[in-house]
């Protein structure tokens, strides 16, 4: 099993550690390890973003409410942008479109 953190931290001497077992493959392993764990956190940063603009906006809707102000505008703007947003991401890491699977 190989510790990411350590791979990310030092990944040379990872591939240094791998090479004793004699197996080339292992080397462009690594390369596409590293590289699915660079996307996957530009991916957790942008959701992370994206929780924190949904946060700010549900608390808008909330105070527009308290005081009487219409939100709906702002409703349904936030749903089509989340929306759109996360097709976006799912599109980016699996490479192909599709819908966010169900739990």
């Amino acid at each position: 099993m190989i510790d990411l953190r350590r791979l990310r931290s030092d990944p040379e001497g990872t591939r240094a550690l791998l090479a004793r077992r004699l197996d080339g493959a292992l080397d462009a392993l690594l390369d596409d390890l590293l590289a699915l764990d660079a996307r996957r956190r530009q991916v957790l940063a942008r959701v992370e973003t994206l929780k924190a603009e949904r946060n700010k906006a549900s608390d808008e809707v909330a105070r527009r409410k308290r005081t009487q102000e219409p939100a709906d505008d702002l409703m349904a703007t936030a749903a089509k942008i989340n929306l759109v947003e996360a097709e976006t991401l799912i599109t980016q890491v699996s490479g192909q479109p599709g819908q966010p699977q169900a739990r």
